[in-house]
């Protein structure tokens, strides 16, 4: 082998530097492997990482779907909670309605039987009082026609 000296001139390799060359092309070459063995060992974690966020996307997607069906069935149903409860308090508004009118209503009628029991009784008391009358005049009248007998 034809290698370049120190002094530039060239010669006949020694058969160390040839040695010394021969391990730096070994050295060089395992390097080389190492470091393709690490890019490998670091490409096949990296694939399985994505492979994870991959199923992990999935699944979010799944629970992100059910999650979304949830809210539209909370929706519909707090939906029909409002149209229930519109339509109970509407009835309720009835309701009220009815027991103000039925309450009036018999508020009337008790003042009424209130003024007929009043007027009952002045007529009561007038009738006792002709009936006191007429016992009176009876008894006067009783009274003179005793001495008669």
């Amino acid at each position: 082998a034809v290698v370049s000296t120190q002094s530039g001139h060239y010669g006949r390799a020694s058969q160390m530097e040839v040695q010394g060359k021969l391990q730096d092309v070994s050295n060089f070459h395992m390097g080389w492997i190492n470091e393709r063995n690490a890019l490998e060992e670091r490409c096949s974690k990296m694939q399985a990482d994505s492979n994870n966020y991959l199923n992990m996307m999935d699944r979010l997607q799944g629970e992100l779907e059910a999650c979304k069906r949830e809210l539209t069935a909370v929706g519909e149903k707090e939906r029909q909670t409002r149209v229930k409860n519109k339509h109970l308090a509407s009835r309720l508004k009835q309701e009220e309605d009815e027991v103000k009118r039925l309450t009036l209503m018999m508020e009337h009628k008790q003042d009424h039987f209130n003024h007929e029991i009043r007027k009952k009784e002045r007529e009561t008391l007038q009738l006792k009082e002709r009936l006191s009358k007429k016992k009176e005049k009876s008894t006067d009248c009783d009274s003179a026609l005793i001495p008669l007998l």
